[in-house]
């Protein structure tokens, strides 16, 4: 009997920058059950938009290859790459086949292969990720921690003097509420 999580598809989501900094890769893969992978790619190259869009889509199809995965769902905001791959545009350019060529190489690894264009809206934190490697290219960082703020400082500041005035109430053996310390 097959399982629904070997049937449900992983979800990859791509995006390729490129300006006069350099050029930068973001992905995103999502499992079946929601747990989430982001990666943040610096290119050792200069490459044209569209050049950095299909290097974006076809490194985030061979990570998943690595990781085994069978079935995917590929959402994406280039319209031309989507259209490319599923046939409706013809490409003309030399540099853009051989790019639709391994595309195509590696959708037939694929159980389920099935690429979608969806809204810049919805790829925003791709897009951020393919920035961070413009961006960070030249920066020798292995990792960049995301950190959750809670609270704002001057909400922490005013915590830590209610909690200094109550310490200093306690020494004094004031009533504090309804117990006395």
């Amino acid at each position: 009997m097959v399982s629904k999580a070997e049937v449900e598809p992983w979800t990859l989501y791509t995006d390729g920058a490129s300006n006069i900094s350099g050029t930068g890769l973001g992905l995103m893969l999502k499992s079946p059950q929601g747990d989430t992978m982001a990666y943040s790619i610096c290119c050792e190259f200069k490459a044209i938009n569209n050049e950095s869009e299909y290097e974006a889509l076809i490194i985030g199809l061979k990570i998943t290859i690595d990781m085994k995965i069978t079935h995917i769902r590929v959402n994406y905001d280039s319209l031309l790459v989507v259209n490319h791959v599923k046939g409706i545009y013809d490409v003309k350019d030399e540099k853009m086949i051989a790019y639709l060529e391994i595309v195509k190489e590696l959708q037939h690894k694929f159980t389920t292969f099935n690429i979608q264009q969806i809204s810049r809206g919805i790829n925003t934190q791709v897009d951020a990720l393919a920035g961070l490697g413009v961006v960070f290219r030249h920066e020798n960082l292995a990792n960049i921690p995301i950190i959750h703020i809670l609270k704002t400082v001057k909400d922490i500041e005013e915590v830590e003097q209610e909690a200094m005035a109550i310490e200093g109430d306690q020494r004094l053996g004031k009533k504090i509420g309804w117990r006395s310390i």
